[in-house]
């Protein structure tokens, strides 16, 4: 699973690794300021012209709590709309997955500036330029977007900080205190909240939610948006999971990315129609046939491998001598090896040759990680957006995922703690809040069975959970195809939030 979560650090872009930007000055006891910078400006989104004020800014972060110097700081970017009522309008807090991901990825998806290439012929080398970008929610919600320590523009003051930081309990309990300290210091604690986060960020938004929930002044969400979402809070999940929830749960994605290429029985059905045929099979007959695998007699053991083949397209021969399952690594490389080429983690619909993917060290030898997929630095791009475009003073590349964070990374979290989704579930109902879980098709680096199950069997009858999946890969709002129909589920979430809001304070009230 390391290579899938890494893979998923980089679909959209080209990540520069790092463990972190290390202040000299600091380290030697000099008191180093904090950096920050604040520009007025404005986008089309919508048709309609949004003004709004940027604010890129360090905070500080300590091991020992209360003490006045800072070991490391956190970065962040807020976008607050202007002309509009703080108390009445809505915040969401961002934040990418990892272990190691900084928030660049749905910045690119939320933020009113999106990050293009000046050409798009991919053969040729081009630079990165930002533009309106229509699928921000900022006309709906105010944003902000959070690196954890290692990521952006964090420094580290006291060496090993960083280090501190990287665990699962320890990582919530910064972010937590970061998004209490955020909304204080902005006058925000009553106004309508969210939280969106993607792949491990699932994880971590659970733990914040419930770090936060159970303090002196608890914070309570209204809701949350749960993209491509990781559910366990452990270092192997597929061994966490068993061999046979893997299997199950990756049936549904392996169909899709198969009927994409027009491979199997079921590649003319519709996409949402094959989904709710896959799953079927795969929750029915395929795991009573994986339960049962040793005893199934030789003519059930083939039909088992011909029905897997049919949504699959790989050979039944194949697939009843890997006892059964298609590992997913090895259907990268055998759904088009007629072809001589592999399909994306990331992205199935992605595909290259598979000699050319090889040069490539993973995980960069996937598809759909943007080495194949950009044609410009978004380094470059990103540190020119922030130098230019926001005025901040950046003296060093902004990381956009830090391999030490992830290598160090500690899965320190309790038994308890450790399945998301019941944890989450039973927050969102004791807090009648509202969540919408955003899934896609073609996403293999968690393929969408696996959160799908946790999420409908931690949600039993509560109608708190809305349920959508896509057409794209594992980065749903960064998806050209699948935009317009994800933003607007989110903005349907984030009207659900407001009222949630209204309806918790108005009983605060008595009313």
């Amino acid at each position: 699973m390391k290579q899938f979560i890494q893979t998923a650090l980089i679909v959209v872009t080209c990540a520069s690794v790092s463990q972190g930007h290390a202040d000299a000055g600091a380290a030697a006891g000099a008191v180093v300021p904090l950096r920050s910078a604040t520009r007025q400006s404005e986008a089309i989104l919508r048709g309609r012209t949004i003004r709004y004020t940027v604010t890129a800014q360090e905070s500080p972060i300590s091991i020992t709590p209360g003490t006045s110097r800072p070991d490391a700081t956190m970065f962040s970017v807020s976008y607050l709309r202007q002309s509009a009522n703080p108390a009445a309008r809505p915040v969401m807090f961002v934040f990418n997955g990892g272990p190691g991901s900084s928030a660049s990825g749905l910045h690119d998806a939320f933020a009113p500036k999106k990050v293009v290439s000046r050409n798009p012929d991919m053969a040729v080398r081009s630079v990165g330029t930002y533009v309106d970008n229509n699928g921000s929610p900022l006309d709906a919600t105010d944003l902000v977007f959070i690196d954890p320590p290692g990521t952006g523009y964090g420094r580290e003051f006291t060496a090993g900080a960083v280090r501190h930081f990287s665990s699962v309990r320890d990582d919530a309990r910064v972010m937590a205190d970061f998004m209490a300290r955020w909304l204080e210091q902005h006058g925000r604690r009553g106004s309508p909240k969210l939280i969106a986060a993607e792949s491990y960020g699932g994880v971590r938004l659970g733990l914040v939610a419930a770090e936060l929930g159970r303090r002196t002044r608890p914070i309570l969400f209204d809701g949350y948006l749960l993209i491509s979402p990781s559910t366990l809070a452990v270092e192997d999940d597929e061994k966490a999971r068993g061999f046979i929830a893997n299997a199950v749960g990756a049936l549904p994605s392996l169909a899709a990315a198969a009927a994409y290429y027009h491979k199997g029985a079921y590649s003319t059905l519709p996409a949402d129609e094959l989904q709710r045929k896959a799953i079927a099979f795969a929750q029915g007959r395929y795991r009573a046939a994986l339960e049962r695998k040793e005893r199934l007699s030789p003519v059930d053991r083939a039909r088992v491998a011909d029905d897997v083949s049919a949504f699959t397209g790989v050979p039944s021969a194949q697939i009843s001598r890997s006892s059964l399952v298609v590992p997913i690594d090895a259907f990268v490389k055998l759904l088009l090896a007629e072809r001589a080429e592999r399909i994306g983690l990331g992205d199935s619909r992605a595909h290259a040759l598979l000699a050319l993917t090889r040069k490539a060290p993973p995980p960069y030898d996937d598809p759909s990680t943007s080495r194949w997929t950009m044609n410009f630095s978004w380094d470059d791009a990103i540190d020119g957006y922030f130098r230019n475009a926001v005025g901040y003073p950046v003296t060093s590349t902004y990381v956009r995922y830090s391999g030490a964070v992830y290598d160090t990374w500690r899965w320190d979290a309790l038994p308890a703690e450790q399945h998301i989704a019941p944890i989450l579930m039973a927050q969102i109902n004791r807090d009648r809040s509202s969540a919408l879980l955003a899934l896609g098709y073609y996403d293999l680096i968690i393929p969408y069975g696996l959160p799908l199950h946790d999420y409908r069997a931690a949600a039993g009858q509560s109608q708190r959970l809305t349920v959508r999946l896509f057409a794209a890969g594992h980065a749903v709002f960064n998806d050209a195809t699948a935009q317009r129909a994800a933003g607007e589920a989110l903005r349907n979430l984030i009207g659900q939030s407001i009222a949630n809001h209204n309806a918790r304070s108005a009983a605060r009230r008595g009313l």
